[in-house]
Formats: structure tokens, sequence, C-alpha cells
């Protein structure tokens, strides 16, 4: 196999330097016609002044001419062999990736149906149809039941990416006042109180009062998510003792949420990756094997997919700041059109 490649070599670069002499050629005696207008006088084809007249001067701008095309085609054909072997080697890899993919999330999807068994088994013991539980025995219960709960958040964003990169992920918005959305907001809160007070999180919150006439046309279930991720991505690189404040800020046409901690940041360099499927930061491995990559993926399509935008400042070492926008509607004329 070697000695067929070396052959293969050996005859591109004759079929090179022969192709560049034949052009070179072509290329004088077409300058040499129109120069002298000379052709066909019946002199000496080649030498004493026919067709293409070969002084010194002509013989040396041959070669130079003829060495140029020659590098030119043997380039070329080379550049043909390597862009198809790319082509070759770049589909391979699209195929082993594309059977990793199907693999992992048909192992996901199958993990499902266990997950959600398991949970109603822990439900049912939490409300007592097993008999009556402890104190503890019921900490223990709904403790296993949040940890289900956010391995089947998990999956459900994994099972998503396949909507969102075909653009076919539903967004069903709905048009509410702006007062029920921060009531939203609240309650939400109150399901990472206990990781706060464990981790003696300094948790600050501003929500500002609801303006009547004010309202939000929004998929609740699918912001959810993105509060949901920023919150608890806050609360897991924030070390115990930590600070971590939520602060929510009307504008005339726009609502901006901006949720602050004081935990590990983002390397600089990492910064421009940060909302790519998969990715994580190396800070964030380092401290964590626990998550995918995929939270931020799925918070930017959602945020974007309601007009709205996402971006963060940070510094390694000394926190992060994510900011969301949403689009407001600031008129009962507006209101009463999406009901």
């Amino acid at each position: 196999m070697p000695q067929i490649k070396k052959l293969r070599s050996i005859f591109h670069l004759l079929a090179g330097v022969f192709g560049g002499l034949f052009g070179g050629f072509v290329l004088l005696f077409s300058v040499e016609y129109l120069r002298s207008n000379s052709f066909l006088k019946g002199y000496n084809f080649f030498w004493g002044g026919g067709l293409v007249r070969i002084d010194i001067i002509t013989a040396i701008v041959w070669l130079a001419v003829s060495m140029a095309f020659g590098v030119v085609i043997v380039y070329l054909i080379a550049f043909k062999k390597h862009l198809k072997a790319m082509i070759n080697e770049n589909q391979k890899l699209q195929e082993v990736s594309n059977a990793k993919t199907e693999f992992v999330f048909f192992i996901v999807h199958q993990l499902r149906t266990p997950l959600l068994a398991l949970r109603l088994s822990l439900l049912m013991f939490q409300s007592g149809d097993f008999g009556k539980l402890s104190v503890k025995q019921k900490e223990v219960i709904q403790a296993g039941t949040k940890e289900i709960d956010g391995l089947l958040e998990m999956i459900g964003g994994l099972l998503d990416i396949p909507k969102i990169e075909q653009r076919q992920l539903p967004i069903n918005k709905k048009t509410i006042p702006l007062d029920k959305f921060l009531v939203l907001i609240e309650s939400l809160l109150k399901d990472f109180s206990l990781l706060i007070k464990q981790k003696n999180i300094s948790f600050n919150y501003k929500i500002p009062p609801a303006e009547e006439k004010i309202f939000l046309e929004v998929d609740w279930g699918k912001i959810k998510q993105v509060f949901d991720n920023l919150l608890e991505n806050a609360l897991h690189y924030t070390g115990n003792n930590g600070q971590i404040s939520l602060n929510i800020i009307t504008g005339k046409n726009s609502l901006v949420v901006a949720l602050s901690d004081s935990g590990i940041g983002i390397p600089k360099l990492e910064q421009s990756n940060l909302f790519e499927k998969f990715y994580r930061a190396t800070n964030a491995r380092a401290v964590s094997n626990k998550g995918t990559g995929i939270g931020l993926y799925l918070a930017k399509f959602i945020v974007e997919g309601h007009g709205g935008k996402i971006w963060f400042i940070s510094e390694e070492n000394h926190g992060t700041t994510f900011y969301f926008s949403l689009p407001l509607k600031a008129t009962v004329e507006e209101f009463l059109e999406h009901i």
C-alpha cells in the first residue's frame, strides 16, 4: 500500500511538470502570435524565428511559467486528494457521533420509565399508603424524591436537544399579568429554600411591585426551566456562607432578571463557549462531575424563543451575574388581542 501511494505521488508530480511545460508553451505561443502576427509563416517550428522564437530570455520565461503551472497543478491535485480525505474522515466521525448520540438518547429514554415508577412508589410511602412514617423517614423519602425529580428534569432536557436542533421544541406562550408572573417567581424560590438554608447562603431578592396593565406573553413551564437552571447553578457553585441575589427590573418594553452569586465564576477564555451544547467550564468540572452542560444551551433557546436575550458577566473566583430579558406588553388592547 505505501508503494502504491508513492507511485501515485510520482505520477502526480510528473503530470504537474508536463502539464506545466505544455501550459507554458501554449501561453508563450499565444503571446508570440499576438505580438508578431507571424503565425504559420513557414519558418522552422521551434528554432530560428518560427511560431515561437526561442531565445535565451524566452526560454527562461517559458521555464519559469512552466514551473509555476506545474506547481499549481501539483498543489491542485494534492488539495483535491486532501479535501476528499477530509470529507471522508468527517463523514466517518459524523456517523460515529450520530451513533453515540442515538445510543445515549436511547438509554436516557429507557431510564425515564423506571424513574417514574420509583418516584410514584416514594410518593405512596410519603402519603402514608404503607403505614405511618417517622419524621426522619419522611425527610429521607423527600430527599430521594427531589433527586429523582432532578434526574427526570435532566432527562427531559437531554430529550429536548434534537427538538432544539430541528427548531421543533414547542413553546406555548400565554399572556399573563405581570403580578401573576411575579407571584409564580416567589413560589418557585420556596423550592430552593431548604438548600439555601443548608449552605447558610445569604439570599436576597428584589421583586418590584406589579404595575397595572402590564402583561407578558410566556410559556411559564419553559421560563421556570430557565429559572431552575440558573438558580441551581448559582447554589451549586457558590460555597457555604456565600451570597446570592435575585433582582427583577421592569422597563418600558421589557422585564430583566439579574441573578448574581459569589461563586467560582467562569474563566475568561472559556466564556464564549458557555452556551454551547454539553459545554462545562474547567473549574466547574473540577468542583463536581454532576451536570450535563445542556442547561444554559436550553435556557438560551427558550429565552430567545420568547423574543428575549440572555447574557452574563463573570470573573473567575469572584462570582457571576446572569441576565435575561423578556418582552412586556403595556396596554389592555395588546392584552385583549392575545386572549
